[in-house]
């Protein structure tokens, strides 16, 4: 939480932007912690009050599938080009939209998306939908028993 803390407060001197934090929960699923800097309080009257100083809100709530996905995919070890591909994907859009929303051509979509299959070890873009539903679903585990199937190894957790 410290940490979240410090990310928040690091983003006060920029465009405000909340801390985010992902967390699997011991009986499954996953919690979203969020923490951004409160505009404009101080900490209050007292004698050891400090007008300036920044106050932090924290936001704990149940992660969804799309506060989740960026993290999966990232797990897999996409690309970033691939992880905005696979998001599309798994939204559903088509080739055609696809090339218009990135802005490549159809030959580069169909190498990636072959190349996402390939990495997550799926045929079809439903496949690839279920395989990261199922994961958001239960509690994923990375290290060397991880739950994740295909995921590459060198995620696991050290020590």
């Amino acid at each position: 939480m410290v940490g979240l803390q410090a990310q928040a407060n690091a983003t006060a001197v920029g465009p405000p932007r909340p801390a985010r934090l992902r967390m699997p929960l011991p009986e499954g699923g996953w919690l979203l912690i969020q923490g951004g800097v409160l505009a404009g309080a101080g900490t209050g009257g007292g004698p050891r009050a400090v007008p300036d100083a920044p106050r932090t809100a924290v936001v704990l709530q149940p992660a969804s599938r799309a506060d989740l996905l960026p993290v999966l995919l990232a797990l897999y070890g996409l690309t970033a080009r691939e992880r905005q591909m696979a998001e599309l994907l798994i939204s559903g859009h088509g080739t055609d939209r696809i090339v218009r929303t990135l802005g490549i051509s159809q030959h580069t979509v169909r190498d990636h998306t072959k190349a996402i299959f390939a990495t997550v070890n799926v045929l079809s873009w439903a496949e690839l939908t279920a395989v990261l539903s199922a994961e958001v679903s239960g509690p994923v585990q990375v290290g060397p028993d991880h739950a994740m199937g295909p995921c590459p190894a060198s995620v696991g957790v050290a020590g």
